[in-house]
């Protein structure tokens, strides 16, 4: 498990390099058009292998991405293949909550304190 996460983890970095690299914000609009549609493709490789993992929040970026059907159906196969040309992406939305330090802090208090509460 913990072998296959640093796998996804290294993609979604790739992912982020590959933007920041490419610098679609700076392209004509065909050669941004192609980064962003590699993007994508990442996206959607992420979001399959995610969906044993975080089944809602892949769930939500394949449905951004302008798939429709239930993630845990799609073969793992389909994880290998871009995205479909001409799929109409949605309004991208935060997949996840950014949470400050000081949540953050009660929720690793909370944890400590449950695991170490003698079990009854």
């Amino acid at each position: 498990f913990k072998r296959a996460l640093s796998s996804i983890i290294e993609i979604a970095s790739m992912g982020n390099r590959y933007i920041n690299d490419m610098r679609p914000w700076e392209e004509p609009v065909n050669e941004a058009a192609k980064t962003l549609y590699t993007a994508c493709s990442m996206v959607k490789t992420l979001a399959i292998t995610l969906a044993p993992i975080i089944p809602g929040s892949a769930q939500r970026a394949w449905e951004m991405l302008g798939y429709e059907g239930d993630i845990q159906k799609v073969s793992w196969d389909e994880a290998k293949k871009p995205v479909k040309p001409g799929l109409r992406i949605r309004e991208p939305k935060p997949l996840f909550r950014k949470i400050n330090s000081e949540e953050l802090r009660r929720k690793l208090l909370t944890i400590r304190q449950s695991s170490t509460s003698p079990t009854r």
